[in-house]
């Protein structure tokens, strides 16, 4: 007869399992009249039960591994009924829950093995880049490696790799041997990273009051994030100021800012960028439209005097024909009126949404205060000068970030273009799922690797809203009239003459005395954040971009403050200054989650299948073509975003993909954690 350990609350068999002549009758169920003192059971094993089906359990069973079978609670006695005339029935007095098995253990240890491998590999993915090398490239041949300290992270990491080959090895062997069930296999998955970094929210304290009613109202009525109305706002404002004024940061050196400046929406289409964008665009539009009225009556005067002129020099011809009739000596011809040349009105330029390289240089020509490049989505830009043939045109917008040099196109058809002035400011929407692709790209080396990004100084990705409300209300008109008051007073600004030359000269102002030691106290905290070695090398080259970034926020803020008024501006003062500084600060935050967002587009892959799973889109057995096929699923559109979805699901320990050999491509079966099973099946 069985023995209690005294003080014992766990389970054990009262005979072993092998054993086959255990009197089911008798140990099945308890006694209250027990002569013998012997102890009652804790529950019930069913022997050889580990093939049960999930159909034929019932929910309160709980399985042993270490005993390889099914347990009955004390607390459901009814079950051994149940199940008596299908398996033998013996007590348990000892719980064998708690005994791991060699398979678990080898899942535990697997599963730590799985993070280190993790995040070794994120360390020389880091490493490589700040030494400015192709990982990918040293993936294939690492013999190419120098860096001791990458060496060595190269030699770890795959060490870390045989051991995991060993240890599934050892796992599968465990498996058959003791021939456990399908649920016991599995260790806990490990949790994917965080979809998104926070943001800092926009405040409409950033803002000159001049502009805010009119940002705000407008975000409101539309039911947009106000970050893209006033991130727009910036952008056009530095356009139409362009190269007219510009500002020494320092105190007493010639760096010169113009500013210019590059900007994009980020958001999903339902978001509303490009509606928000149209709205900031307004009152550039307007004044477009009145310098093509303008510019028609410009022409229609042109053409008559040019007829006139016309007229003026075939008169002269006949004169000096007659006069030339007379005359035999060159030295004594005599002097005529000479005709005034005539130029061609120019039609002053605001925006151009579409244009080649050569003609937006044509209209730079004419317009050396530089215009806005407007598109509606910005990777059709950015895809455009990735195309092979077009290293030219980015190279022409690059040189235009700077808005303070020239430009010289030489052509043998078209001959030489000469650009005095060459300034681009850009504005547009984009979504996060090309983006996030374009970015890790260009963090990878790959396309997109020579600082354009980091030149979309004014990138803005706000959290999308949870709530909607029905405004219907009617614009704030005096606020909308101040606002386009501003636009059109910067427009007719000019500080001086046109020359008659034709050369463009640049008013410069500095920061009064307040104003600088503001900027000098933030660029000294700016240069040591730089300096810190712990900025990835594609943020850190996009911080690097800040130091022009608050004096042209900076002068953009004063120049709506002083000229938008109608009055002379003289020095930048410390309100727009630590506006400035706010607006560097929130951009800051955004910039960091576009980054984040790229070093892996397989983890939002990943993210994707892993939520289809748990909403039941998939059975908990399916092939990788069922992922994509038809389904058109975001992010799991194509067989390579499937891959990379399952290798990091794989890794992560919420499914396991099995690869099987056929005659054409080999066949991929993907199970699913039994956890995740479990969340999607129906409740009783």
């Amino acid at each position: 007869m069985p023995e209690k350990t005294e003080g014992a609350d766990t389970w054990r068999f009262s005979a072993p399992l092998e054993d086959n002549t255990v009197d089911v009758m008798s140990h099945s169920m308890p006694r209250s009249d027990n002569k013998n003192n012997s102890p009652e059971s804790n529950g019930w094993a069913l022997q050889n039960s580990q093939y049960l089906s999930k159909e034929e359990r019932d929910p309160s069973l709980v399985y042993s591994p270490s005993l390889c079978c099914w347990l009955i609670p004390h607390d459901h006695q009814e079950l051994c009924e149940k199940y008596r005339e299908r398996f033998p029935i013996a007590p348990v007095f000892d719980s064998v829950l708690n005994e791991p098995t060699q398979v678990q253990q080898l899942l535990h240890v697997q599963s730590i093995l799985t993070q280190k491998k993790a995040d070794l590999d994120r360390e020389r993915c880091k490493r490589a880049l700040e030494l400015g090398l192709n990982f990918k490239n040293l993936v294939k041949e690492s013999s190419l490696i120098e860096d001791y300290f990458l060496h060595k992270l190269f030699g770890e990491y795959d060490h870390v790799c045989a051991e995991l080959d060993q240890l599934s090895r050892d796992i599968e062997h465990a498996r058959k041997a003791k021939n456990l069930s399908f649920e016991d296999d599995w260790p806990d998955p490990l949790p994917l990273e965080e979809e998104l970094l926070p943001v800092s929210p926009f405040i409409k304290e950033m803002l000159p009051e001049a502009l805010r009613n009119w940002v705000i109202d407008s975000s409101e009525r539309m039911q947009v994030p106000p970050d893209f109305l006033a991130a727009t706002c910036i952008v056009v404002l530095g356009a139409l100021i362009g190269r007219k004024v510009g500002i020494h940061p320092k105190a007493h050196d010639n760096w010169l800012v113009i500013p210019n400046l590059w900007g994009a929406a980020i958001g999903r289409p339902s978001q509303l960028k490009s509606p928000a964008i149209a709205e900031v665009m307004k009152p550039l539009d307007e004044l477009a439209s009145i310098a093509i009225r303008r510019h028609q009556k410009e022409e229609e005067s042109f053409k008559q005097k040019e007829m006139w002129q016309s007229a003026k020099e075939s008169a002269l011809k006949d004169k000096m024909k007659k006069a030339a009739k007379n005359i035999q000596n060159d030295m004594d011809m005599p002097q005529f009126d000479q005709v005034e040349p005539l130029f061609k009105p120019v039609l002053k330029r605001y925006k151009t949404e579409d244009g080649t390289v050569e003609k937006i240089g044509e209209i730079l020509r004419e317009n050396p205060q530089g215009i806005l490049i407007h598109r509606d989505e910005l990777m059709g830009l950015l895809k455009s000068l990735d195309k092979y043939g077009r290293e030219g045109d980015r190279a022409f917008y690059l040189e235009s970030w700077n808005g303070t040099g020239s430009y010289t196109v030489d052509r043998i058809g078209r001959g030489t273009l000469h650009i005095p002035a060459l300034c681009l400011s850009i504005i547009g929407g984009i979504q996060p799922g090309p983006l996030r692709t374009y970015v890790h790209q260009a963090l990878a080396g790959q396309s997109g690797d020579d600082g354009f990004i980091q030149r979309f100084q004014l990138l803005v990705w706000p959290d999308p809203s949870t709530t909607w409300e029905n405004i219907d209300r009617s614009p704030d008109i005096p606020a909308k009239e101040k606002a386009f008051e501003i636009f059109e007073n910067l427009d007719a600004f000019e500080p001086f003459e046109p020359s008659s030359d034709g050369t463009f000269e640049i008013y410069t102002i500095r920061f009064d005395q307040d104003g600088q030691k503001i900027f000098n106290d933030w660029r000294q905290s700016l240069e040591a954040k730089l300096r810190t070695n712990e900025l990835s090398p594609a943020l850190e080259s996009h911080l690097t971009k800040y130091r022009s970034l608050m004096p042209s926020i900076a002068l953009i803020f004063y120049l709506v403050e002083t000229v938008g008024a109608a009055q002379k501006p003289v020095a930048v003062d410390s309100t727009s200054a630590l506006r400035a500084i706010q607006w560097c600060e929130y951009l800051e935050t955004h910039a960091r989650r576009v980054y984040a967002s790229g070093e892996d587009v397989r983890m939002q892959s990943a993210r994707a299948l892993l939520k289809r799973i748990r909403q039941g889109d998939l059975p908990d057995t399916f092939s990788k073509r069922q992922i994509y096929h038809g389904k058109h699923w975001s992010h799991l559109e194509t067989s390579e975003k499937a891959e990379g979805a399952l290798a990091i699901l794989e890794e992560l320990g919420w499914v396991k993909v099995e690869k099987t050999s056929t005659k054409g491509r080999p066949s991929i079966e993907v199970t699913v954690h039994p956890e995740l099973r479990k969340e999607f099946l129906p409740s009783e």
